[in-house]
């Protein structure tokens, strides 16, 4: 109990513990994966490209006002078609009723058979006017209703126009949106770059490094020692010297000063 206890021991493994959880190369690859995943300009740009194409796409619009009045054309055209047919079986039949009638009536005399030409071209003037009065109105019918469908599909194409350019600034309005994150994104990110990592913590039963000096602060404080030593000498050896009965411990103020750059002065 008492090693488990120990504050060395128990300092050393929440050390270790901590190194491992936050070990800087592992939450900078992680940072970058995120990252990496939420700012892609090349998913960013595709998704708002097929967006747009789809909504604007002129070749859709005019394909699909093509097909619609195809249709309408083919249409009208079996109706009138149809209705040609109908006709035609009508007159036939007409035309039959009327040679059956001839073929009886041939035993009659001339002024009968006047009479049934007569009756004959009435009937197919009648006939023929009743046609024309039919093909008028089914013309008529299908004007109107040709003029109806352009109109109706006219509407559709407005509201779709409308529609379009709604979709068109909703995205617009995305796309800033999204630059502006991104811009946002990129800033934190490099920063989050630019920032040093953590500096690694020392290891467990090391005893802590105090008053180290760089290379360059040591060889500095060795010269300036040096010189110090110097001056000091030629000091003694002339016979003034007004700073000689300073210690060494007052000296190192100065020490400091002339290493930045600056001057100081005895009092």
């Amino acid at each position: 109990m008492q090693r488990l206890l120990d504050p060395a021991v128990v300092s050393a493994a929440v050390e270790l513990k901590m190194q491992r959880l936050l070990d800087p190369a592992v939450v900078s690859a992680a940072v970058e994966r995120k990252m990496q995943l939420l700012l892609d300009p090349a998913v960013v740009s595709a998704a708002v490209e097929a967006k747009m194409e789809k909504l604007l796409d002129s070749a859709v619009v005019s394909g699909a006002v093509e097909v619609t009045m195809q249709r309408l054309l083919e249409e009208q055209q079996l109706k009138q078609e149809l209705s040609l047919s109908q006709m035609k079986e009508s007159l036939q039949l007409d035309l039959k009723d009327l040679k059956d009638l001839q073929d009886l009536n041939n035993l009659q005399d001339l002024k009968d058979l006047q009479d049934l030409k007569d009756l004959k071209d009435l009937q197919d003037l009648k006939d023929l006017q009743d046609l024309k009065a039919q093909l008028l109105v089914l013309d008529s019918e299908t004007r109107q209703l040709l003029l109806h469908e352009v109109s109706a599909l006219s509407r559709q194409m407005e509201d779709h126009q409308t529609e379009s350019l709604s979709a068109s600034e909703a995205l617009r309005v995305r796309i800033q949106t999204l630059e502006q994150q991104n811009s946002k994104f990129s800033q934190e990110w490099s920063s989050l770059q630019m920032t040093p990592p953590p500096a690694p913590c020392p290891e467990p039963g090391l005893p802590p490094v105090q008053h180290q000096l760089t290379p360059e602060l040591q060889q500095a404080l060795e010269k300036w020692l040096s010189d110090r030593i110097k001056d000091q000498t030629s000091l003694r050896l002339t016979g003034s010297c007004s700073d000689c009965g300073r210690p060494d411990a007052d000296k190192m103020a100065d020490f400091a000063l002339e290493t930045q750059g600056q001057r100081h002065q005895t009092t």
